[in-house]
Parts: structure tokens; C-alpha cells; sequence
């Protein structure tokens, strides 16, 4: 799962904007469509939800990763 987010990751590292948060979404969720229980994916779909301005899913995602890995 790491491999496969790791373009992402850096994407969001760099900055989007707002306008480009809907393709790195879904991206991000085909990921997860594989790799459910990943930390790090459900960690960058909280950021790149949270740079769409989309408050609920950003939280919701935080959350599950939070219960993946309450550490």
C-alpha cells in the first residue's frame, strides 16, 4: 500500500489546489479499495478531503486511521 501511495503523498507534500483534490481523491480511494486497513491512505484521504474544503470525509478518515492505529 505504501508503494502505491507514494505518488500521492508526494502530490500532496508539494501543495494542491482545490481544483486538483478530486483526482488525488479518487486515486487515493482506488488505493484504499485494495488496501482497506492502510494507515497512511486513510491519513492522506483525511488531508486531500480537508484541501477540497470537504470537513466530514476529512474527519471520518482521520478517525478510521486513528482506530487502524490508535498509537
Amino acid at each position: 500500500d505504501e508503494v502505491a501511495l507514494v505518488d500521492y503523498k508526494m502530490k500532496l507534500w508539494r501543495g494542491i489546489t482545490k481544483k486538483e483534490a478530486p483526482a488525488i481523491r479518487t486515486g487515493i480511494e482506488a488505493v484504499l479499495a485494495r488496501f482497506p486497513d492502510s494507515v497512511e491512505g486513510h491519513l492522506l484521504l483525511a488531508e486531500v478531503a480537508y484541501d477540497a474544503e470537504d470537513y466530514a470525509a476529512s474527519s471520518r478518515a482521520a478517525a478510521r486511521a486513528l482506530e487502524l492505529d490508535p498509537k
